[in-house]
Order: C-alpha cells, then structure tokens, then sequence
C-alpha cells in the first residue's frame, strides 16, 4: 500500500487532503499519516508546503481540499520517484 500511496501522490495534479486519499486507498486516515511518517523518515516524501495562511488569501484556495488551513502538502523525493514502477 506504500508504494500505491507514492503512487497516488505521483498522479495527481491537484493536492489531496488526508481524508482523499484515505478514500482513494480504501483505508483509515490514520493509517495514510502513518504511511506518510513512515515515507518521509524513509526519504520517499519531504513537506512540500504547509499552510498557514487562511483559504482566503491562498492562491491555490481553488485547488485545495483543505477547509481553514493546516494541512501539510507532500512531494516525492528522487528516491520516492525511483520507487515508482516504470512503464
């Protein structure tokens, strides 16, 4: 599921909030922050942002998922796109 959730995160365009991509995965959110802790100690993901403005004055307000800010966004390291299987 580890390699599913890199693969998710690879996909998307957009940012997915914790919830998202718990339904995605057809899992808990708390086994999705658990996987990311584990990724990011592991080098798979670093943060790539967190938010601390509120939705309001964010420009990607459009985009997110997110509802009052908080939310962390991650993106794959080298090492996570290597993990990626290649077509």
């Amino acid at each position: 599921m580890l390699t599913q959730l890199l693969q998710e995160v690879a996909r998307t365009n957009r940012l997915q909030s914790v919830e998202e991509l718990a339904r995605i995965l057809d899992t808990t959110p708390e086994l999705v922050r658990m996987m990311i802790t584990q990724l990011v100690q592991q080098g798979y993901l670093e943060e790539a942002a967190q938010c601390i403005t509120g939705c309001a004055e964010c420009p990607l307000s459009v985009t997110c998922p997110a509802e009052g800010g908080g939310t962390r966004l991650w993106s794959l390291t080298e090492k996570g796109k290597g993990a990626l299987p290649h077509d």
